[in-house]
């Protein structure tokens, strides 16, 4: 596991939010009532289908699509984790903050209530413990 892998996976996490909000709203416009239009005047006839099948079949290619992709960010938090497991307590929750929760590095000194200095040196342990082999 490279550091460049890990600082991968704090993009991929905050992809994986914008997808769970952008479903949400997808979601939300389905469910929401639509308001018709009333003028008195007949409209032309809807030959494609109706508005209704339109809407359900982009939502549900717009969800598998989005679902593929949690997948991928799913599969690499897991191989993250497996890579963390065999770090001791304190390296796994500086790779986990830093990497998983995505906080900043101050923040990850708070957490643990280490100087950053000692993270750092923590830090750069467990990255030695976690390179695969040819790294």
């Amino acid at each position: 596991m490279t550091k460049e892998r890990l600082r991968q996976y704090i993009a991929l996490s905050k992809e994986a939010q914008q997808i769970k909000e952008q479903i949400e709203e997808i979601n939300a416009s389905m469910l929401s009532p639509k308001i018709q239009r009333i003028n008195g005047v007949p409209s032309g006839g809807n030959f494609g289908g109706s508005v209704l099948e339109t809407m359900v079949t982009r939502y549900d290619s717009l969800v598998a699509i989005y679902c593929e992709k949690m997948k991928i960010i799913a599969e690499e938090q897991k191989a993250i984790e497996n890579a963390i497991s065999t770090l001791n307590s304190n390296e796994r929750i500086i790779m986990r903050a830093r990497y998983i929760e995505g906080l900043p590095w101050d923040k990850v000194c708070e957490k643990i209530c280490y100087s950053r200095r000692q993270v750092n040196r923590i830090h750069g342990i467990a990255l030695l413990k976690i390179r695969e082999p040819g790294e």
